[in-house]
């Protein structure tokens, strides 16, 4: 049988037992048999692997043979254009290998088979390219420098109708998903109860009031009014129908009665977004109307942001966002708000975004925001900030300074979590005390509606408590959209205060406007002909005129307001010609009467397109256009101008 032969072709023979197939001794047959049985199974599915590999190698070497003999790879062997020499992975059972000629000549038949190469290549392009645009290639006579402008538009206006139907797509999917969040967003039953006592209940916890006489209602938030009013939040319509069920007599005092009921969906928390990285060269006008029509978000004026919450303090932030994307709980940083009024100088350090410190006088108060990301290095960065915070503290009592650490800690010392057992451990070794313990009016500093937790704290040692006077947990409000509870200390501290009466008698600046002198017989003539040539191109005198005796009083009012208005004008420019003669400005020399006109008619685009509610195409790319040929010609005049003024120098 040779080496060659499949299973299907072997017959058994009989033939006399060699040495090497001795017989099995009686004392261990089976165990042998056994083991002679797996041994001869495995050496024949060795042989047969190794019959398939030849012949797969041999139909594979088939194949390169063959692929030498195309026209492609024919061409590249004899013209050399393949330099490195191919190796044959099997050099041994098929020793064949391209060997590219060195020496070129160029023979009718070789230009023959360079041209057929070529053809080939260009067929193979076209074909490329007919099916990425499912369109047969036609050959075009013109060159790119002969299309017009007008096909240039219209090919402008088939892509942005095409992004324009994309887009609206994309709004109508987005509104879509919008109305199913809505659907899908949890429903606020809002109960308000009135009572004679519940005025007295203010600073005293609710919930646990709440549950002395309904037990087995979920309350989500609970507060009293500036009405003196009982508001309950429940997310349950069972339990808001057991609100309305009758109260003991007891309840909160002298008990309480319902007054409304309603039921509202809970608003999405509201994000600032900062984009980082966009190019600075886009038409702002346009991003802010398109933003202003679709949320209806407009720009606040730069009086209206002096007239925001924090105009009458300073502050200092410290971001903890960066360019890195990444998955986990989002954070922002840490910051204060400290008083203008204050005359003390305050020295403030940021070591991290998690960790700052503000020295006032002799105390110095630290601020911490502790690692609650959800990310998996969350454990070692807690513990890194920990030991931070220690060296600080260290620092700080060598130097025998007193510290108060305020912040979130996200560490609950009534728990037994990581992070809980950190900050109980430098509880222990610094010797330090919550002081929010002390005025325990709320159990928790932090809820979300199902769980709840105290991990806001104020922490220090004993050597403040004379200057603590209290540390109190702000009752819920409606106006705090946040899952924390502000914690309110107060301390006793020697610190001078700019007073009201000091803040009356600071002399406000004095504005100096010019003077004009009336008196002066140029600046007589110089207004007197400014308000004629007013009064001439509005026309008020022919409409004095022409006006008729039944609306004579309306026409005069209005000529009398235009009079007015065109006095004022007319004096403050005479005001400023004063003014711009004592004062050279330097001149605009390259701005001339071209420049101005396309400014105009850019304007003018802007405002056909602001118009359309930003969706004519044709406004938007005469807009484009116009503000393109502007920015040329201001480029050009420029560069013209810079080049004068150069050689005037020389």
């Amino acid at each position: 049988m040779s080496d060659t032969e499949t299973d299907a072709d072997y017959e058994p023979v009989a033939t006399r037992r060699k040495n090497s197939y001795k017989k099995a001794t009686p004392a261990a047959s089976s165990e042998n048999r056994a083991r002679e049985r797996s041994t001869t199974g495995k050496q024949t599915r060795q042989k047969e692997y190794d019959n398939n590999r030849e012949m797969n190698m041999s139909k594979i070497s088939e194949k390169s043979i063959q692929a030498a003999k195309n026209l492609t790879t024919k061409v590249k062997h004899f013209f050399g254009i393949n330099k490195q020499q191919q190796v044959n992975p099997y050099p041994y059972q098929y020793p064949f290998t391209y060997q590219p000629q060195q020496q070129l000549i160029f023979t009718p038949q070789n230009q023959q088979l360079l041209n057929q190469y070529q053809q080939l290549m260009m067929f193979q392009q076209a074909t490329l390219n007919q099916q990425r645009t499912n369109v047969e290639p036609e050959p075009s006579t013109e060159s790119p420098n002969e299309i017009n402008q007008n096909q240039q538009d219209e090919a402008n206006l088939k892509t942005i109708n095409k992004k324009k139907e994309s887009h609206v797509t994309r709004i109508e999917k987005l509104q879509k998903d919008a109305r199913i969040e809505t659907e899908k967003r949890q429903k606020i039953f809002k109960s308000v109860f009135i009572g004679l006592s519940l005025g007295e209940y203010k600073d005293s916890d609710l919930i646990s009031e709440i549950h002395k006489h309904k037990p087995n209602i979920y309350v989500r938030k609970s507060y009293i009014n500036e009405n003196d009013e009982l508001v309950i939040l429940t997310t349950k319509e069972e339990d808001h129908e057991e609100l309305k069920k009758e109260w003991a007599n007891t309840a909160f005092g002298d008990g309480i009665q319902l007054s409304e009921m309603e039921v509202d969906l809970p608003k999405r928390k509201l994000y600032h977004c900062v984009i980082r990285g966009v190019r600075r060269n886009l038409d702002e006008q346009e991003i802010l109307g398109k933003v202003e029509q679709k949320y209806g978000i407009t720009k606040l004026p730069n009086e209206e942001i002096e007239k925001t919450l924090f105009c009458e303090a300073n502050t200092y932030f410290k971001s903890g966002m960066n360019n890195i994307l990444k998955g986990g709980r989002p954070h922002g940083g840490i910051g204060w708000i400290i008083k203008k009024t204050l005359k003390q100088e305050n020295k403030i350090i940021f070591y991290s975004e998690r960790i700052t410190s503000l020295e006032i006088g002799l105390l110095t108060i630290i601020g911490v925001y502790m690692t609650a990301n959800g990310q998996l290095n969350s454990n070692m960065e807690h513990k890194y900030d920990i030991n931070e915070l220690a060296n600080l503290i260290n620092y700080l009592e060598k130097n025998n300074k007193c510290y108060i650490v305020v912040g979130d800690f996200n560490s609950d010392p009534n728990r037994n979590k990581p992070f809980d057992q950190e900050l109980k451990a430098l509880i222990k070794k610094e010797g330090l005390t919550c002081f929010e313990e002390k005025w325990n009016n709320y159990s928790y500093s932090y809820s979300n509606g199902v769980h709840y937790s105290l991990i806001d704290h104020v922490i220090s040692t004993s050597k403040v408590v004379d200057i603590i006077e209290s540390v109190e947990i702000l009752k819920p409000n409606v106006l705090n959209i946040s899952d924390h509870l502000p914690i309110k200390t107060k301390i006793k501290l020697e610190i001078e205060i700019v007073n009201q009466s000091e803040k009356k008698g600071r002399k406000k600046k004095q504005i100096h406007r010019q003077q004009i002198n009336w008196n002066d017989k140029e600046i007589q003539i110089k207004y007197a002909s400014l308000l004629e040539n007013e009064i001439l191109s509005q026309k008020l005198i022919e409409k004095l005129e022409d006006s008729d005796p039944i609306n004579i009083k309306s026409v005069i009012d209005e000529i009398i307001n235009s009079l007015h208005s065109s006095m004022i004008s007319c004096s403050k420019k005479v005001n400023n010609n004063k003014i711009l003669c004592k004062i050279k400005r330097k001149s605009k020399d390259w701005w001339d009467e071209k420049l101005e006109k396309l400014h105009t008619e850019m304007k003018q685009q802007l405002w056909i397109y602001k118009q359309s509610s930003y969706t004519d195409s044709q406004s938007k790319i005469k807009y484009k256009r116009l503000k393109q040929d502007f920015r040329n010609t201001q480029r050009k005049n420029l560069n013209d101008h810079g080049a004068l003024s150069n050689e005037k120098e020389e």
